[in-house]
């Protein structure tokens, strides 16, 4: 039994091919711009950190990678160390480095809250001794808070957010002083768990109680742990305030630690900047070879669909006989498929 069947216009069985070259250039071009302008090609970045703060980059900056950066510069601002490691150092687990902070007349009426920070290594020690200048019936305290997260959240909700603590001191209201200063008591004495961002953090327990002054005299003393490196670290840049270059090996385990200097500023007010060099060559391979390699096979589809597709055209007559031509037309297109995933592979 004979069924007509109309010769299928060519430009029609091109269009699989040209859509999928639309969708190439389309896919590798968003993940090009989207991966390179929001980490790898922007302009350079800007963080905090604290007086006395040692981390490793790639812990806390996303844009760090040695297989899409040939490089990484690091524009600490304040005095800083910046070092090349080869491999994760170990944390000192004997030896501590200890700062000292001493604050007189904290807590006046004009401060919500006093706030000091520190990125701490795990085994980290937060120690505070305070005592009340003048008594009073405000109630304060004293807490820790582990990470931005919790610290922005405690912002916007301090009074009524329990879980954004690691601790919480109450500072007693009969803890004065005295004529000597010497009636200090120490009501903290916390080790951190990990290594991390910490807030030490001294407020007014209720919101009622703003406006009311706090007279605080405190001695809050960090003792950090630090790492050590084992002859696998190269010092790059060592005291510097300016831009620090570090060249990277491609797709290695190299590490990048930042140590800024110590003083008595304790807290969140120093800032550095951080930018990725583009490893270029692997770039244009990612989004410019491959998607070329991928149009130039679907091509040579579109050549080898043209030829069967011709081949067909000759030989099957316009009234085509179901059972056989149409069955061998579709035996050469399969063929003509399984040479481009052989062309693919290649």
């Amino acid at each position: 039994m004979e069924s007509r069947i109309y010769k299928k216009p060519l430009q029609k069985r091109y269009l699989p091919c040209i859509f999928f070259i639309l969708c190439v250039l389309l896919a590798f071009a968003i993940s090009g711009i989207l991966l390179g302008q929001n980490k790898y090609f922007t302009e350079a970045n800007l963080d905090s950190a604290n007086y006395g703060d040692e981390f490793i980059v790639n812990t806390l900056l996303s844009d760090y990678s040695t297989t899409w950066c040939g490089s990484y510069t690091i524009d600490p601002w304040e005095y800083a160390n910046v070092t090349l490691l080869s491999r994760k150092p170990l944390i000192d687990p004997v030896n501590f480095r200890f700062t000292t902070i001493k604050i007189s007349n904290s807590m006046m009426s004009e401060n919500i809250y006093d706030e000091r920070g520190a990125y701490l290594l795990r085994g980290s020690k937060l120690s505070l001794a305070i005592c009340r200048e003048v008594a009073s019936g405000v109630e304060a305290q004293v807490s820790v808070i582990r990470g931005e997260e919790s610290w922005k959240r405690w912002i916007s909700n301090r009074y009524n957010c329990g879980d954004c603590t690691l601790v919480t001191k109450r500072i007693p209201l009969n803890l004065t002083c005295g004529q000597s200063g010497s009636g200090q008591e120490q009501i903290l004495d916390f080790i951190a768990p990990d290594d991390a961002f910490y807030k030490i953090v001294i407020s007014r327990k209720f919101q009622n109680d703003e406006s009311k002054s706090v007279f605080l005299t405190y001695d809050l003393t960090i003792a950090r742990r630090f790492y050590i490196f084992n002859g696998n670290a190269k010092p790059i840049c060592s005291h510097v305030r300016d831009a620090c270059t570090v060249n990277l090996k491609h797709d290695s385990k190299q590490l990048i630690l930042i140590s800024f200097e110590e003083s008595d500023q304790l807290g969140g007010d120093l800032f550095y900047q951080h930018t990725c060099q583009a490893y270029i060559l692997l770039w244009v391979a990612v989004f410019g070879l491959a998607p070329l390699s991928l149009i130039i096979s679907a091509i040579i589809f579109m050549i080898l669909i043209y030829r069967r597709a011709h081949y067909c055209d000759q030989k099957a007559p316009i009234l085509l006989n179901v059972n056989s031509e149409k069955t061998k037309c579709v035996a050469v297109i399969k063929e003509s498929c399984m040479k481009l995933v052989s062309l693919i592979i290649i």
